[in-house]
């Protein structure tokens, strides 16, 4: 029996004796005792009605702290992207989903010119490799119905030379292989695909002529269209965001059409 129930006890004797002495001396003092060991008695079991107010008060409490935690929590993960004061956060995703959507057609129809002003050089020599084996195969890799799901900005950094941005982009694509030789001849069953992307790209600044090659660091003497040391496309012929890597995250299919 622990400390409490032995002073609620001791305390309900008092009682009882307190009315028993009440009863047959008509005594004020038991009277003064009987009230006195009614205070303690509701002190140490409160009535229910209390019992609820502070459950209720504690819990609030409780709730009230741990949406102050998450808020806390939510602060802290949330990362802050210090944008140009000029730029334009909602033209720059538009204009990257757009830039996706082109890489996808131009590499269906075997457009090396467009994608070589798309794409930095490793992806290019990726993307070109792929393409000829395709070519040599007498296969065509199909992309259509290219719908934007969800897309948001994960880094931006203003570097000397150029923007850097990573975004996150969620699409819906339609993907089959053809014959290309055979236009209605379908190699491969459409399927409807759902996957999502990080993909970095980069930028010249305006009014900045880049002195170095973002992709090998090479010092650019001149006025070369390419770096003379990796091949790639430098930026200051080219005005637009390109891609210089793009990896699949998770994709997964939806259904058949």
């Amino acid at each position: 029996m622990n400390k409490k129930r032995i002073e609620t006890l001791l305390i309900i004797l008092l009682i009882v004796f307190s009315l028993v002495y009440f009863v047959i001396d008509f005594s004020i003092l038991a009277v003064v005792v009987l009230i006195v060991s009614c205070v303690l008695l509701k002190f140490s079991y409160p009535i229910e009605g209390d019992k609820k107010s502070t459950n209720n008060e504690e819990l609030k409490e409780e709730v009230k702290k741990i949406e102050n935690e998450e808020e806390t929590t939510n602060v802290e993960d949330v990362a802050v992207i210090n944008y140009p004061d000029d730029f334009d956060e909602k033209e720059f995703l538009k204009e990257a989903f757009l830039l996706y959507k082109n890489i996808q057609t131009d590499f269906m129809n075997f457009e090396y010119n467009n994608l070589m002003n798309e794409l930095g050089i490793d992806m290019y020599n990726q993307y070109s490799k792929q393409m000829k084996s395709l070519q040599d195969k007498n296969k065509q890799a199909v992309r259509v119905n290219i719908n934007l799901d969800k897309i948001q900005t994960e880094s931006f950094v203003q570097e000397k030379d150029c923007y850097k941005a990573v975004i996150n982009m969620a699409v819906s694509e339609d993907k089959y292989m053809k014959g290309i030789s055979e236009a209605f001849r379908l190699t491969s069953a459409r399927v409807r695909y759902e996957s999502c992307y990080s993909i970095t790209m980069v930028k010249r600044h305006k009014k900045k002529i880049v002195r170095k090659c973002y992709n090998c660091n090479e010092k650019i003497q001149g006025n070369p269209s390419k770096c003379p040391m990796c091949n790639a496309m430098l930026l200051e012929t080219i005005d637009n965001w390109i891609i210089v890597d793009l990896k699949l995250v998770c994709s997964h299919s939806k259904k058949e059409s």
